[in-house]
């Protein structure tokens, strides 16, 4: 894991394929890097609540 990501604001929309659906509480890793800055202004999952948790090095999300 190396480098910089910068989030410039903007929306995220995360979509899943062939009709999976992770359970709920089950955190998902979206992003890493070995610095990461920034955020999305808006952050949607098709049909589920997540919450977005960013450290300095990941943006995760943890289904509801």
């Amino acid at each position: 894991m190396g480098g910089i990501a910068t989030i410039g604001s903007g929306a995220l929309r995360v979509t899943f394929q062939n009709g999976y659906k992770p359970a709920a509480g089950a955190v998902l890793t979206v992003m890493r890097a070995a610095s990461l800055k920034g955020k999305f202004s808006t952050i949607t999952v098709d049909g589920m609540t997540v919450t977005p948790t960013c450290t300095g090095s990941a943006l995760t999300l943890r289904v509801g």
